[in-house]
């Protein structure tokens, strides 16, 4: 059975707790990505979300039904869709720059093990409804796992032919 160590990406890009949410979702958008884990000090911390940037600046998703699921494109077109003023739009960009992801982020994470199975890593992503997971050792950021990567070993799994 596939172990965390042989699903994950090792290669793992974060954030630091003081970088900007627009540094957040500059990355975002390059990588066409929904979170990030954040990292102090080689120890993770956090995850920062699309939802995280979403929730702070007081967007209600459910008042835009097209922000449902939404990439980092999606926000900022609400974004300009949604202020009334630009004097209310300057206000919202002043508070999202001069915000750190450490104020927004999400800390109370759900982390795996190394040796964590793949159907392990399937009911805790279900459990939480969460779509990565950062694999940890001694606190320490050491991969992540996607939903995708999960698919990924599934399709590669040999199946029984019908007869």
């Amino acid at each position: 059975m596939k172990l965390a160590k042989d699903l994950m990406s090792k290669d793992v890009v974060y954030l630091h707790p003081d970088d900007s949410i627009f540094d957040a979702a500059k990355l975002f958008s390059q990588l066409d990505i929904h979170g990030l884990p954040v990292v102090k000090d080689d120890k993770l911390i956090g995850m920062i979300t699309v939802t995280d940037i979403i929730r702070f600046i007081d967007i209600k998703t459910d008042n835009i039904p097209e922000l449902k699921g939404a990439g980092i494109h999606d926000v900022i077109l609400a974004i300009f869709k949604t202020v009334k003023s630009s004097e209310s739009f300057e206000k919202e960009l002043e508070k999202i720059s001069n915000s750190r992801i450490e104020d927004i982020m999400s800390k109370e994470l759900i982390t795996i093990d190394q040796k964590a199975t793949f159907l392990e890593i399937a009911k805790i992503m279900d459990k939480h409804n969460i779509h990565r997971v950062p694999v940890v050792s001694r606190n320490r950021l050491v991969g992540m796992i996607t939903g995708v990567d999960l698919m990924k070993v599934l399709l590669k799994t040999p199946r029984k032919k019908r007869k």
